[in-house]
């Protein structure tokens, strides 16, 4: 219950007696108002309304609170993601690795043309929790708008995902600015989106295999 509604019940049961002073004084002519009785009675009832209305609002407050504390610590617990890392000797040139462009294999392990000209990014996940409905909320690469088709029922914790983004329009460019957002949920319910900005440059003139990571940041919101 919102405190509004309590303060609003609270006068309501206030003034509930002068309705039925008005009641006797239209139906039965009785004044009731000139009764030292009833003025001395209200006096106690009014001061037992209050008190009551004083200890609904706090409870209401100590719920407020505890309902907030609680969420708090559900959002302590969540997953999340970083960029994949590089292993072995190519950590000692770059931190990220690098971004795909095409090379998708389909279900029978064969190059999938149709998908030549979309940018790949590896993600892990590298929080506490597991993801529970992933869904790519929205996309651009140098501030056009692309498409992520994306739908993911479980992501486990450490499990690499890679978010394929509509690269037709930007397919030449040497340097990209990609900006997307994840919308998924943790274990106990929490929605929140996480947030990833990511500058790359192609790795050379001629490909148009890889771009590598510049810079790169994320943040996440509820």
């Amino acid at each position: 219950m919102k405190r509004w509604m309590v303060v609003l019940s609270g006068i309501l049961v206030l003034i509930l007696p002068f309705v039925g002073i008005g009641v006797a004084r239209c139906f039965f002519g009785k004044n009731i108002f000139d009764n030292p009785d009833f003025w001395y009675g209200y006096m106690a009832y009014f001061g037992t309304v209050s008190l009551a209305i004083v200890s609904l609002i706090q409870n209401v407050n100590t719920k407020e609170i505890n309902d907030k504390f609680m969420i708090q610590q559900l959002r302590q617990k969540l997953g999340y993601f970083d960029l994949k890392e590089e292993s072995g000797d190519a950590r000692k040139f770059r931190k990220y690795r690098p971004l795909q462009v095409g090379q998708f294999l389909d279900v029978a392990g064969n190059d999938n043309r149709s998908k030549d000209k979309n940018l790949g990014i590896w993600l892990v996940n590298v929080g506490e929790d597991l993801m529970l409905n992933v869904q790519a909320s929205s996309a651009k690469i140098n501030g056009g708008s692309v498409e992520v088709p994306c739908s993911i029922n479980v992501i486990y914790k450490s499990e690499e995902i890679c978010f394929e983004l509509e690269n037709e329009r930007c397919f030449q460019e040497e340097k990209l600015n990609i900006e997307f957002s994840v919308q998924m949920e943790n274990s106990a319910g929490i929605i929140y989106r996480q947030h990833f900005c990511i500058q790359a440059k192609k790795a050379s003139v001629t490909s148009q295999a890889i771009y590598l990571v510049e810079e790169f940041d994320t943040s996440i919101d509820f």
